[in-house]
């Protein structure tokens, strides 16, 4: 017997309101599901600019201690 695999859509944050950026990273592996403005800090800090209110260094701190990121 044949099956047909259609694939599914894929998703399309521009007409989902509920996207979030999603992140694989770290050892073991975890998934960091993202604000778009948390995304921006992460992209920023793998450049290594890391503005340095509490809340951004909360989150890159986060990241760091699940070995996500390195400082």
């Amino acid at each position: 017997m044949k099956q047909d695999l259609t694939p599914l859509p894929s998703p399309d944050p521009a007409s989902d309101d509920c996207w979030r950026p999603v992140r694989g990273a770290g050892s073991p592996l975890r998934l960091f599901r993202l604000s778009p403005g948390g995304a921006h800090v992460i992209a920023q800090a793998e450049q290594g600019a890391v503005p340095g209110t509490g809340a951004i260094r909360q989150l890159v701190d986060r990241f760091v201690e699940a070995g996500a990121l390195h400082p």
